[in-house]
């Protein structure tokens, strides 16, 4: 419950009056077009656009889901001036959707069991049978969950009168294709004239960063070899940076077309090539970095942690430098979008939701990549979560105490469930693994050293993360997708999309466990939806982390850390 007086605190009550929260004119049916699009999302895309040497649209499917989003972003406004018609969610029509999900997962396992390697048996009746099988479930699924949701007839409609935003969204198309087509071609073909041009691009940026720290180095142009005497890398087509450079592109243009309407685009533009170079001068940084790493006797971390979290550390900076210069430096903002206060305003101090409940998680994000880019495979360094996350928290300490902890009995319930579906899909996944590095990094430890260390972890995963991924997931994003007010929004009134879209992001974050992360989001979003409260949500969470922990100290079972 709270501990201070909310009014005192600037702070606002988790569940609103009234007349805080008005509906949107035709705004509950675009919740179920936003939701229609992000149940897709979560039912197919990962059955569709897996590795299946039998597949054959994967590029024409990827490029029709990315096509279907882009025309919603594009034309929400007219999607909201449409009269939808409420309704009932048709449940007989949704049960033929579960069916038809149901029979193309049946499909899919039916097709990988007959070739899991090779087009072998392509040819057979049998393969040919499940084929069409498959296609059929993969086109009846979307057409089943619309019509459950919609009067067809008026989504047709409202589609067909969209205008320029199809328009714009086949222009995106077009343009994520064509960069993806030249990017993966410089990925897949390092010998071809471009990925060469890259490559040896980054291998002389490597070596001038390096003349001017060493004064003896091994230099070996023609097979591409760079370092020192104790220490050298061979500089691969794919250590160019292309991948970051990909990212930085999508991120980039993408947000400039969701600012559009604020930016002046013709100097906001600019920072599109300004962020994929730097991105690439950064890249020769990392690998430079590396290379110093591996000279000083720190070759093993160099070539596992840092080598693929240096690469994150550098994007996410470059990410915020360029959010933060597009969205407060007015040179690049629309006239009467301005930033900061005009002269003679009355400065006031605006309360930001976005900072309050995104800071902790950010912060232990960002603890994350410290931690893993200077391991060798066991995160010794663990433990800065708890103190990052926690430092982080005293910025807004007194709002964080004004919001409503208690939790009911459901919580520790679903916990449980979470955390036994938790464990058994690590335990699957981990199957084949030799050997855990969790458990070799302990035995390098002494007593004192693992005890802490462990300490360290059980503390992190009971009360930092749930407290941070909580904040962030169900207490902002889930809400924002419902409704720009996300603090005068009750978490009993997030929408199917807050919840569908919150856990599908929540899930993807998860890593290898993303199978059984995105229903484990929508259980959390569910348990804090029933009372309204954040800290039924955190405590499901931290009760599933702790019976984890429990599970991973008893048996020395470490698959599902």
């Amino acid at each position: 419950m709270p501990t201070s007086n909310p009014i005192a605190d600037g702070a606002r009550s988790e569940i609103p009056t009234d007349s805080r929260v008005q509906p949107i004119p035709g705004g509950h049916g675009l919740s179920r077009v936003w939701a229609l699009a992000a149940i897709l999302a979560v039912e197919v895309i990962p059955i569709s656009t897996a590795q299946h040497p039998w597949f054959r649209a994967k590029i024409a499917g990827m490029t029709a889901i990315f096509l279907f989003v882009a025309v919603l972003i594009f034309g929400r406004d007219k999607l909201r001036a449409v009269d939808w018609a409420s309704r009932p969610i048709n449940r007989w029509l949704l049960l033929l959707h579960a069916c038809a999900l149901a029979v193309l997962v049946a499909a899919n396992v039916y097709l990988l069991s007959i070739a899991p390697l090779s087009m072998a048996h392509a040819g057979s009746g049998r393969f040919l049978a499940g084929e069409c099988v498959y296609y059929a479930a993969l086109v009846l699924i979307p057409l089943t969950l619309a019509a459950a949701l919609f009067p067809l007839r008026k989504l047709l409609t409202a589609l067909l009168n969209m205008g320029s935003a199809w328009g714009l969204a086949a222009g995106c198309g077009l343009l994520v294709l064509s960069a993806r087509t030249v990017l993966v071609y410089a990925w897949n073909e390092p010998d071809s004239r471009f990925g060469r041009e890259m490559q040896m691009l980054t291998f002389e940026g490597v070596h001038r960063v390096l003349v001017l720290f060493y004064s003896s180095l091994v230099v070996d142009p023609e097979d591409v070899v760079l370092g020192t005497s104790r220490f050298m890398v061979t500089i691969a087509g794919k250590c160019s940076g292309v991948e970051g450079m990909a990212l930085m592109l999508g991120l980039t243009v993408g947000w400039l077309i969701f600012s559009r309407r604020e930016l002046r685009m013709a100097r906001a533009v600019l920072l599109v090539p300004a962020s994929i170079l730097t991105v690439f001068l950064l890249n020769m940084v990392r690998i430079a970095a590396l290379i110093a790493l591996g000279d000083a006797g720190y070759g093993t971390v160099a070539l596992s942690g840092f080598h693929s979290e240096a690469g994150w550390i550098f994007f996410s900076a470059v990410a915020l430098v360029f959010l933060a210069l597009v969205n407060r430096v007015a040179w690049f903002q629309q006239a009467g979008v301005g930033v900061g206060v005009a002269a003679g305003a009355v400065h006031a101090k605006v309360r930001n939701p976005a900072a309050i409940y995104l800071l902790p998680y950010l912060a232990l994000v960002a603890a994350s990549l410290l931690s893993q880019a200077s391991s060798a495979g066991f995160e010794w360094l663990y433990g800065i979560r708890v103190l990052i996350v926690a430092f982080a928290a005293t910025c807004y300490w007194r709002q964080y105490r004004a919001m409503d902890w208690s939790f009911s009995w459901l919580a520790p319930l679903a916990g449980v469930g979470i955390a036994a579906a938790w464990i058994e899909w690590a335990r699957w996944i981990h199957r084949a693994d030799a050997a855990n590095p969790m458990a070799a990094g302990l035995l390098g430890l002494t007593p004192a050293q693992r005890f802490a260390w462990l300490g360290l972890r059980v503390a992190a995963a009971v009360c930092v993360i749930p407290f941070a991924e909580e904040l962030a997931f169900r207490g902002f994003l889930a809400r924002r997708l419902t409704s720009a007010d996300v603090e005068g929004l009750s978490l009993q009134r997030m929408s199917v999309l807050g919840v569908v879209g919150s856990s599908l992001l929540y899930g993807l974050m998860q890593g290898p466990m993303w199978a059984v992360g995105i229903p484990s989001g929508m259980v959390l979003c569910l348990v804090a939806r029933w009372r309204g409260r954040l800290g039924d949500a955190v405590a499901a969470h931290a009760t599933a982390n702790l019976l984890v922990a429990v599970w991973v100290l008893t048996l020395h079972d470490y698959s599902p850390w």
